[in-house]
């Protein structure tokens, strides 16, 4: 349990005599800078990226052509967090083999083919662990894997991972999905579920959504996503959240054009249906939607869409970069400084950021 300073609506000249009494009995400067240090945002390279299924007869395009290319453009750029669309069976083996740095997490959408696409995350093992993870379907009933959803050509799925940055301790959620691509009732009812499931998931933590939502921003299911909460065509109860497009909130001009696919040929104007959204109080620091060509060819038939996002925190906090979520820190050892400077006390307290 944790205490702070019992009465949450104290001031805070209260609490911080206090805090100095605490500090007073700490003769090892190291330990003090370990109570209160400065908890620095964590900041997030997140990347949308539809890779184009191998089961397609590309010729030239195909994917044994293009893999190497396309996967080096996640090292390169220096991904932490990357969500891909119609990746097969196939697909993840070649992607675990060519960028062993990252973990990759994904399920068929057809249960009867393990060559099937998924919405597969991948994240940089070495800065993350791995706390949750799952996945649900684009339909009427989302927890189950055999029905298409409304009118969808397809089955189609959200792919989703709760992660602990190993620096921070920050905790936060990452969404991935591919709407269908021919049927409009099922991309209006499929943005309208996400806006449930997302928060009853996640509940208050920070999340990231990216996807394939094959559809523009002057469309219904983007109105929908980045509605105010209660907002929009149908009337929703439950859980909600307002989710927002990091295009229009990067603080840097944006890069690359306003097309995201375009089928291997020159990017089409107002083309836009790769989305990276996020959801209240993330930064946004950059956005780019990458139109790189080697020898007038793409590495796909969408374009890669990244950007550098900051979590929300920071400010100062006890227990620097250890043992809690959000930056409380390490408790227990500023119970042990307040015992050691002769304080009785029978709860551990903790400091929250400021």
């Amino acid at each position: 349990m944790f205490l702070f300073c019992r009465i949450r609506t104290v001031a805070l000249a209260t609490c911080l005599p206090v805090f100095s009494f605490a500090f007073s009995g700490i003769s090892d400067a190291a330990k003090q800078d370990e109570l209160l240090a400065h908890k620095t945002a964590t900041s997030l390279k997140v990347m949308s990226f539809n890779i184009r299924n191998s089961n397609a007869p590309d010729g030239e395009n195909a994917w044994p052509r293009r893999k190497e290319w396309a996967m080096g453009i996640l090292r390169e750029a220096k991904i932490d967090i990357a969500g891909l669309q119609e990746v097969t069976g196939l697909q993840r083996g070649d992607i675990a083999k060519l960028l062993p740095e990252y973990e990759i997490y994904g399920i068929t959408r057809d249960p009867d083919n393990a060559n099937g696409e998924s919405t597969s995350v991948l994240f940089y093992r070495d800065r993350f662990k791995l706390l949750d993870k799952g996945t649900f379907w684009l339909s009427e009933t989302p927890d189950k894997a055999d029905l298409r959803g409304w009118d969808a050509a397809c089955r189609r799925t959200v792919t989703w991972i709760k992660l602990q940055e190993k620096k921070t301790d920050d905790v936060f959620f990452f969404f991935n999905t591919h709407f269908d691509h021919r049927g409009v009732k099922a991309r209006a009812e499929s943005a309208w579920l996400l806006r449930r499931k997302i928060p009853q998931i996640a509940g208050d933590l920070p999340v990231i959504l990216s996807g394939d939502f094959n559809t523009r921003p002057t469309s219904e299911p983007y109105r929908t996503l980045t509605a105010k909460p209660k907002e929009g065509a149908a009337s929703q109860k439950g859980p909600d959240i307002q989710l927002f497009d990091t295009r229009l909130l990067t603080s840097t001009p944006a890069k690359g054009p306003d097309s995201s696919c375009f089928g291997f040929r020159k990017s089409l104007t107002g083309s836009r249906i790769d989305f990276i959204f996020i959801s209240e109080g993330i930064k946004v620091q950059n956005f780019t939607i990458d139109d790189q060509t080697r020898e007038g060819r793409f590495p796909s038939d969408h374009l890669p869409v990244w950007s550098t996002i900051e979590l929300p925190g920071g400010g100062w906090c006890v227990g620097g970069g250890g043992g809690g979520i959000n930056g409380f820190g390490k408790a227990n050892l500023l119970a042990s400084v307040f015992h050691g400077a002769g304080a009785s006390i029978s709860t551990p307290i903790a400091w929250p950021c400021l």
